[in-house]
């Protein structure tokens, strides 16, 4: 299978959570990768390696470095404030590239847009 070029490298993924100074997630990292998920996911390319056609109707292919696709990277922090006391369920889907949590008192709390998420951006 020949992979158009507008599709992101393997390496795009970068599957290490990023952290902003007071504990919370960087959404300007998470909407990154969710675009590279994203863009996998849509061209029927395993979200795992990036490289080789998904199996099955499955989100991974078929090959064993891809077995077992369950999310262990949490951060055991919530992902709005930062704190890691008792944390709510998370949620998720196979193009997000770690499963956010929240505290009791972020419960409240929306994910922040992609755009709004831009100003998250790294300045240097």
């Amino acid at each position: 299978m020949v992979k158009p070029i507008s599709l992101p490298p393997p390496e795009a993924l970068d599957s290490e959570p990023r952290i902003t100074p007071d504990g919370s997630i960087d959404w300007h990292w998470f909407y990154q990768q969710v675009a590279v998920l994203e863009a996998w996911y849509r061209a029927n390319i395993c979200i795992r390696c990036g490289k080789r056609e998904r199996a099955n109707g499955m989100a991974v292919c078929d090959t064993r470095e891809c077995e077992g696709i369950g999310i262990s990277d949490r951060t055991g922090r919530c992902a709005f404030c930062g704190r890691s006391r008792k944390l709510n369920s998370s949620w998720g889907g196979p193009t997000m590239p770690l499963f956010p949590e929240r505290c009791d008192d972020c419960r409240d709390r929306k994910v922040p847009d992609r755009n709004g998420a831009l100003g998250q951006a790294r300045m240097f």
